[in-house]
């Protein structure tokens, strides 16, 4: 049983990367920049969607909670691509997903079972962390986008303070890898560049969203 849940837990992340790509052009389009992804590019896409379909559906056990992981997987993928090749974060997304938490957690809030769980003082504090976690960085180096502020914003707001804090440490050794990885220049001009911090907000959020 477990195994048919994953299998079609991966059927539907790929899938779900149909829908991301139209939204996405339709994104880029209102701002007058064409949408272009390489084959190749795509086709990892699709494998990495798979795969956190895969996990959604092996870690969650309700039904809506597996339906709020994956709008929660499109949106963070639709971050990531975007702010990765374009170093935009669409404001319709980062609404996005605060209307997904505010609307998964109505039910709960109500005593309705089977919803994400939700606490409107973590979520706040979350929020006003994230908010300021990133915030003074911006206004001592001015390396960190407005985009990212309100993107940690929001996923402090869904996370929570505990798990924003994870998140954090997760997204910061991500960063370290990708800097190391990208270039061969020396550390400290490696971290003063412009890197994008969406992708590794969003694959952060969608990793602690499922296993903390």
């Amino acid at each position: 049983m477990l195994a048919i849940k994953i299998i079609a837990g991966a059927l539907i992340g790929a899938i779900l990367k149909i829908p991301c790509d139209f939204i996405e052009e339709k994104l880029l389009s209102k701002r007058n920049i064409v949408f272009n992804q390489m084959k190749g590019e795509r086709i990892i896409l699709h494998l990495i969607m798979a795969g956190a379909g895969a996990v959604i559906m092996w870690k969650q056990s309700f039904a809506f909670i597996e339906v709020y992981c994956f709008l929660i997987l499109m949106i963070c993928e639709m971050i990531a691509v975007i702010d990765l090749h374009h170093r935009i974060i669409p404001n319709d997304l980062l609404l996005s997903i605060l209307i997904v938490k505010i609307a998964f957690s109505v039910p709960t809030i109500l005593g309705v079972k089977g919803f994400p769980e939700f606490s409107i003082l973590y979520s706040m504090i979350g929020l006003i962390a994230g908010f300021v976690i990133f915030v003074l960085p911006a206004a001592f180096a001015k390396n960190v986008g407005a985009g990212d502020i309100k993107l940690a914003a929001c996923a402090g707001f869904c996370l929570g303070i505990m798990n924003l804090l994870y998140a954090i440490v997760l997204m910061g050794i991500c960063v370290l890898a990708y800097a190391t990885i990208k270039s061969r220049m020396a550390y400290l001009t490696v971290m003063h560049e412009m890197i994008p911090m969406g992708p590794f907000i969003a694959v952060a959020m969608v990793i602690v969203m499922n296993f903390c």
